[in-house]
């Protein structure tokens, strides 16, 4: 479940509902399961958040990218979603937009790489801020 959530987080809404019936287990499972991630909402925002960090430190930085990213991502309002990031980083989206977005690096903001690779590109990002 949670490779299939790595794969998707970017591109789809994902719920409990979705996933208890894409993985026909019960919604009391799925949550169990997610337990020791503090949660599967917890979970969920943690990869939307990073798959945000991505998107923004590596595409160019352009007007109404943060909003863009947090619609995109299923937040209900910019302002929800950057509070949100900056709890989970330390800084506000605006701060990481374009950081990345040259040469090899362009490469490492694509939804396509694994998650071990996303994981490394996103701790690569936080230590170039």
């Amino acid at each position: 479940i949670r490779a299939h959530v790595d794969e998707r987080i970017a591109t789809e809404r994902l719920t409990a509902d979705m996933l208890s019936a894409r993985f026909n287990v019960s919604r009391s499972t799925l949550y169990r399961d997610f337990k020791a991630d503090g949660g599967l909402e917890r979970f969920l925002r943690q990869r939307r958040l990073e798959a945000a960090l991505m998107d923004l430190a590596f595409n160019p930085a352009e007007r109404g990218a943060v909003t863009r990213v947090a619609e995109r991502l299923g937040f209900a309002t910019t302002a929800h979603f950057s509070r949100a990031f900056r709890e989970q980083f330390g800084f506000a989206p605006s701060d990481v937009a374009g950081r990345c977005a040259h040469g090899e690096d362009a490469a490492a903001g694509s939804s396509a790489i694994t998650a071990s690779a996303r994981r490394n590109a996103v701790e690569d990002v936080l230590k170039r801020l």
